[in-house]
């Protein structure tokens, strides 16, 4: 019998693969220098290869500089092992070095070591130190290349930037901008001309003033100061991931988070983001803070003899974006609800302990507390303090609440406040004025009005309602370079179309079953156990909109990365800020699809074509703007031009 049975082996084995075996191959991507940049192993057969990586990179040598121009081959589907190679351009360079007066070479970014010829070169520190000579001290004037010319300059041939100094035995702070004056490279100026960059598209010159004196020291918190508001909003300017604010004698690509506070002359520097893996509930309530402390020594501002004491500044500065901001703007949109179904739908919320306030902002600005606590704690010997907070935007919101919660903390002499383009976020019934927070709010800016004005929701301190569209869009095209525009009628907007869909902060969410509107609107959803559930789930939202995810040559398309489990794609707020208010005309919605759907497509314009096509919206304008009413751009100008009648 057994005999028998090994017989018939060679005929039940066709029967135990029947299904045709995958054939898979190994990608390789190398750099031009043979290093390997990835390997893409079990590549399924007819696959388009695709290279997941950064840009790869050559470094340059003396004369020639390298630039990424593509793979040595045309990508084809996937048959065999393959080997990818980068290809490069390049361009002639020369040699940069920097040198201090005394002959020593100073520190350079490896990246400018070597200038294509007709780039303007960095040099990476915030200006040059020489060492005092008994009680003569040296001022920094700026550059001089061994060809006589003053000032950085493209490059057209090898060039050594030497420092240049002029002797002083001052060692006050006359223009009271925090720094001694020869550690201070524009210390006899009144004022700082500055220029900035803002996401890569604007280019300006900020005026601002850095003055101790009389912003902090002299001046009064509940007075509203245009000085104080111009450099706060520079601030924010900076703190957004993508701004940056340039200073005198430094390179206009070097962005460094910290250098405006060293320009300021502060120490103590710290940045901070939440973690979101550092709690189990409200993962989405996130924010952080950049902190500073500078110290206004006692008769050190030579032009104020009065300053007979220490005091001790601290700026805290808070963030409104993260590298993924989608998250947060499902916190931003997550106001709670006072419904006992709300926690039914969304699930627990034990750190949101007081109903009166926006749910998604009380828990992340209490976060973000103990942070700043935790900070301001370890200068709790210290005297004469003052706190300078400010934020844009959902830092606005973090500034104010916490600044809110300092009101009556007798460590601080004074607090100074000025918050930029908040939304709203108290429900509650209590007073909120506290006279030394300033709220200034471009009218035109749709986050303004939010949680939907007819609530009645409330921030604290004074609101100064301001806009650009009525009264400076000449001003604001001089500033930027751009032709202003804005939603209109943003009111009329809000009654007509949005509060009979919404109207009340209950009505958000799917309190009631019998509502058809939002089926399944929760913040905890989408919890798939593994990305093939994820990408199918995705492939099938998109398939609503008529889109087909799985298609490589698709601006739609879809990446899975089973070793990250996830499903990639770039997320961008401004989609956000311009769809979510028209979908919601529709009715018929479904809000949760629509965040999953902002979550995975690469950029607004594409959100908002397929909405407009799918869903037979009037859109207006859906074309990329670098101009909207929520830019700190736009609060910057309403910053330098309003002035509190008297």
């Amino acid at each position: 019998m057994r005999i028998k049975w090994l017989l018939l082996i060679p005929f039940l084995l066709p029967l135990t693969s029947c299904k045709p075996k995958q054939t898979t191959f190994t990608i390789t991507w190398l750099n031009a220098n043979g290093d390997v940049l990835e390997v893409d192993k079990k590549v399924r057969e007819g696959r388009m290869p695709s290279y997941d990586g950064s840009i790869p990179i050559l470094k340059p040598i003396k004369g020639t500089s390298y630039f990424f121009s593509g793979w040595d081959s045309p990508f084809e589907p996937v048959t065999k092992d393959k080997t990818y190679t980068a290809t490069y351009s390049t361009k002639p360079n020369y040699e940069v070095k920097w040198v201090n007066k005394d002959g020593k070479v100073l520190r350079f970014r490896e990246d400018d070591h070597y200038v294509v010829t007709g780039n303007k070169p960095a040099f990476d520190l915030h200006f040059p130190q020489l060492e005092p000579s008994g009680s003569t001290y040296y001022a920094f004037d700026g550059w001089e290349d061994n060809r006589g010319v003053s000032g950085e300059h493209p490059i057209t041939y090898d060039t050594t930037y030497t420092a240049q100094y002029h002797e002083t035995n001052a060692t006050s702070d006359y223009d009271c901008d925090g720094l001694l004056d020869y550690l201070d490279p524009d210390w006899d100026s009144t004022s700082n001309h500055v220029y900035y960059e803002y996401e890569k598209t604007d280019t300006g010159q900020l005026d601002f003033d850095i003055d101790y004196y009389n912003y902090f020291i002299k001046q009064d918190p509940n007075v509203y100061s245009q000085g104080i508001a111009k450099l706060t909003a520079a601030l924010c300017i900076d703190e957004f991931r993508t701004g940056h604010i340039s200073f005198p004698n430094e390179p206009s690509d070097f962005d460094d988070k910290e250098y405006i506070y060293k320009h300021l002359g502060c120490e103590d520097i710290e940045h901070f983001f939440i973690n979101p893996d550092d709690y189990s509930y409200d993962k989405n309530d996130l924010g952080g803070a950049t902190m500073a402390h500078h110290t206004v020594k006692a008769n050190t501002i030579g032009s104020h003899t009065d300053v007979t004491k220490d005091y001790n500044i601290f700026f805290l500065t808070f963030d409104a974006s993260h590298e993924n901001n989608i998250p947060l703007w499902e916190s931003n949109l997550d106001v709670g609800s006072e419904d006992p179904s709300y926690k039914t739908l969304t699930g627990e919320h034990p750190e949101w302990t007081d109903t009166d306030y926006h749910k998604g902002f009380y828990i992340a600005a209490n976060r973000v507390k103990q942070h700043v606590d935790n900070y301001l704690v370890k200068f709790s010997n210290l005297e004469n303090k003052i706190l300078v907070m400010t934020g844009h935007s959902h830092g606005a919101v973090i500034a104010n609440y916490i600044a809110k919660q300092y009101q009556y903390n007798a460590k601080y002499s004074k607090i100074f406040a000025y918050t930029f383009g908040g939304p709203t976020y108290y429900f509650g019934n209590n007073e909120t004025n506290v006279p030394y927070i300033f709220n200034i709010l471009n009218n035109d800016d749709i986050i303004t009005h939010l949680p939907f004005s007819y609530f009645g929701c409330k921030q604290y301190g004074n609101d100064i309602r301001l806009s650009i569209v009525d009264d400076y869009q000449f001003e604001y095209f001089k500033l930027t370079g751009h032709e202003y525009d804005c939603f209109s009628n943003i009111e009329d907007f809000m009654n007509v179309n949005v509060q009979p869909i919404i109207p009340t902060r209950t009505s958000i969410y799917k309190i009631d079953e019998s509502a058809e509107r939002c089926i399944g609107y929760t913040y905890h959803s989408f919890l798939s156990s593994s990305v093939d559930e994820k990408y199918q789930e995705c492939l099938e939202l998109l398939k609503q909109y008529g889109i087909d995810g799985a298609d490589k040559n698709s601006p739609y398309r879809l990446y899975k990365d089973d070793a990250a489990q996830t499903v990639t794609g770039i997320n961008c707020p401004y989609a956000v800020y311009l769809v979510i208010f028209n979908v919601l005309e529709s009715g018929k919605v479904d809000i949760d699809a629509l965040f999953h759907l902002l979550d995975i497509f690469t950029n607004y314009y594409d959100i908002v074509s397929a909405m407009q096509t799918k869903l037979g919206l009037d859109l207006e304008n859906p074309d990329p703007k670098s101009n909207y009413p929520h830019r700190m751009t736009s609060y910057y100008l309403l910053a330098s031009l309003y002035q509190p009648t008297k």
